[in-house]
């Protein structure tokens, strides 16, 4: 990224609240589509799975239920505010496809569903998960890629508008977004 530090912090900033922020919708769509396509309420979801096989993985003691989501919680919203700050520093190398958000999203779903979850002993392939849960994870990254990109767009549009206006005119002729 070019420009002043500022701004690079800034939108580095814009990309992990963004991140987390876009975790909620997502979240919400995993629960409603747990809700709606699993027979059996007590199957825990992947971020659930997750985090007992990398308490286990670690040798962590067991916890409480609430203790058990709380950090569930806890990994799943912070893991998706470290890729809302990977999606921060891709954006502009994209930032002409419409649809780079969902795209995004659905890049993190294979490389971590079918890539580094599974190769650490986390969580499995997709080809061993059920199809319905595919489909409601999937949507669910999808969700959250829009809303990230809605987000981090939201964001940048203004700092660089403040930006822009807050820079004399010899910079404002060198910035690219005034």
């Amino acid at each position: 990224m070019t420009g002043r530090p500022n701004k690079r912090y800034r939108r580095l900033f814009a990309g992990g609240l963004s991140g987390i922020i876009s975790t909620l919708p997502m979240s919400a769509v995993m629960l409603a589509g747990h809700a709606l396509t699993t027979s059996e309420p007590q199957e825990r979801l992947p971020p659930s799975v997750i985090t007992w096989n990398l308490r286990h993985a670690l040798g962590l003691e067991d916890e409480t239920r609430e203790h058990h989501l709380s950090i569930t919680a806890i990994n799943h919203f912070a893991f998706g505010g470290a890729l809302g700050i990977i999606y921060s520093l891709v954006e502009p190398r994209i930032r002409r496809l419409p649809l780079r958000g969902p795209l995004f999203g659905l890049a993190a779903w294979a490389f971590n569903y079918f890539g580094l979850l599974p190769a650490a002993g986390l969580y499995p392939s997709p080809s061993q998960d059920s199809p319905r849960r595919n489909v409601v994870i999937l949507a669910a990254h999808l969700v959250w890629g829009t809303t990230l990109q809605t987000l981090v767009d939201r964001h940048t549009n203004r700092a660089d508008t403040i930006l822009c206006r807050n820079s004399n005119a010899r910079i404002r002729q060198k910035a690219a977004t005034c």
